[in-house]
C-alpha cells in the first residue's frame, strides 16, 4: 500500500504513544516473529518505529504490525483508533487498484491478496470485475472460496486469515519420525508452529490446502506439509490453483 506522509505520521504516533523501546523490540519479537535490531540499527525510537514502518509496508505486514499492536495494547486509543482508519485506508487503496488498469490486471491482484490472506480486500477486487464476460466463471469461483472462508473461525474481523487461531483451531496428529526425549512421538503441533505462523495463510485460502508455488519440488513440500496440518482438507490429488 502506498502511504500518506499523514498516514506514516498517524501509525508513527500511535505505535510511539503505546511502546518504549523495550517493550517494541519485545513485541516485534513475539508477535512478527522477527527482530527489531535486524529492521533498523537505529538508537532514536521515533526513527526506529519510522523504520518498522517502512520495513513492514515492504514486505506487506503492515496490517499485521498495526492490527496486532493494537492488540498489544488494548486501552490505548490512538492504536484502536488507528485499526479502524487502516481497515478504511485498505479498501480505499483495493478499489484505486482498478483505476486505468486492466480486468486481468485487477484480477491478478485481487487473487495475490487472496493467496495472502486478505480475504476482504481480495473480495473487493472481486467484486469490481465479475461483470467483465471474460473473467465471470473464474471471478465467481473465487467469490464462493472466499465467502466460504469467511465463515471459518481462524478469519478475523477485518476479513484476515490469523494463523494463531488456525494454528489454535486444528490439533495435528503425532508426526512420524519426530520423537521426544523419551523416544515418544510428540505432538507435531509444537513441532510445526514456526513454519505455520508463515504458511498458514497460502494453505488455506480457497477452500482447500492449496499452495501458490510453481517449483515441484516446493509444492510437494508444501503439500505435504498441508497434509499434516489439515488431514481433513487435504487429499492426494491437490494442485497448484490459478
Amino acid at each position: 500500500m502506498k502511504l500518506t506522509g499523514q498516514q506514516i505520521r498517524q501509525i508513527q504516533d500511535a505505535l510511539l504513544g503505546g511502546f518504549d523501546r523495550d517493550g517494541l523490540r519485545m513485541f516485534v519479537r513475539i508477535r512478527l516473529n522477527e527482530e527489531l535490531d535486524a529492521i533498523t540499527h537505529n538508537d532514536n525510537l521515533t526513527v526506529v518505529v519510522f523504520d518498522l514502518i517502512g520495513w513492514a509496508n515492504q514486505q506487506g505486514r503492515l496490517g499485521d504490525l498495526i492490527r496486532t499492536a493494537a492488540e498489544e495494547r488494548p486501552a490505548n486509543a490512538g492504536l484502536q483508533q488507528l485499526v479502524k482508519d487502516y481497515a478504511q485506508w485498505e479498501v480505499t487503496a483495493a478499489k484505486d487498484v482498478t483505476i486505468g488498469g486492466n480486468p486481468q490486471a485487477v484480477f491478478s491482484e485481487a487473487y495475490r491478496l487472496q493467496m495472502a490472506g486478505e480475504l476482504t480486500r481480495a473480495q473487493i477486487l472481486y467484486k469490481e470485475i465479475e461483470n467483465e464476460p471474460s473473467l465471470r466463471l473464474a471471478v465467481a469461483e473465487q467469490l464462493r472460496a472466499i465467502d466460504d472462508e469467511l465463515k471459518h473461525s481462524y478469519v478475523d474481523d477485518h476479513g484476515v486469515v490469523n494463523p494463531e487461531l488456525v494454528i489454535a483451531g486444528n490439533p495435528l496428529p503425532p508426526i512420524p519420525g519426530y520423537a521426544g526425549p523419551e523416544g515418544t512421538p510428540k505432538s507435531g503441533k509444537s513441532w510445526l508452529r514456526p513454519m505455520a505462523a508463515s504458511l498458514a495463510t497460502l494453505l488455506l485460502v480457497g477452500g482447500t490446502a492449496v499452495v501458490a508455488m510453481q517449483q515441484p519440488a516446493v509444492r510437494e513440500a508444501a503439500q505435504q506439509f498441508a497434509a499434516a496440518l489439515f488431514p481433513h482438507r487435504c487429499h492426494p490429488d491437490a494442485g497448484t490453483q490459478a
